[in-house]
């Protein structure tokens, strides 16, 4: 288990995000882009009672561009049909936290199926050659802040120490 420090004991489990990866793609380069992973308004939470992520709205152009590099896909919130294929080259988003500590989310955790309207059962791909309707459970709209919920949290153990100060993450 690798810890990284709580910002403040405020009652929020506030973190210090030090780079953001969309692939193998550095988006935080542009310390501007940092800041906004890294506000005081509102800094990066850990909200176990939040299923998405959130990300800042001013990182959405260097995340979209980073998301169509990797995978040649559009960077989009809405409902989409992905082959096998299109889904294997989705991008894992890793965040690093003070002190060294990676936390990635694989498409298999923010990509969710969607539910037939008509049969009432998710649409599921069972061969390589078949396509799959999903939905991406990251957003790029978060004003200031990053909120990583529930889903960030999938197989991951995670220790919340309060009076240590810190957050436990692996994987």
């Amino acid at each position: 288990m690798r810890y990284t420090p709580l910002l403040s004991d405020e009652g929020l489990f506030s973190i210090q995000v030090t780079a953001v990866y969309v692939g193998n793609i550095h988006i935080t380069q542009d310390k501007k882009i940092l800041s906004h992973f890294q506000s005081k308004k509102k800094p990066t939470i850990i909200d176990s009672g939040t299923t998405d992520v959130f990300l800042p709205a001013g990182s959405k152009e260097a995340f979209s561009d980073a998301w169509t590099s990797i995978s040649t896909i559009e960077y989009a919130n809405a409902n989409r049909i992905y082959t096998w294929e299109e889904y294997l080259n989705l991008p894992d988003i890793t965040f690093v936290l003070k002190d060294d500590v990676y936390w990635t989310i694989t498409p298999a955790h923010y990509m969710e199926g969607v539910v037939s309207k008509k049969t009432g059962e998710e649409w599921i791909a069972r061969k390589e050659d078949e396509s799959k309707m999903l939905h991406n459970r990251i957003y790029l709209d978060e004003p200031d802040g990053t909120v990583l919920g529930s889903l960030a949290m999938i197989n991951h153990d995670i220790l919340f120490d309060i009076e240590g100060k810190r957050i436990g993450l692996a994987r």
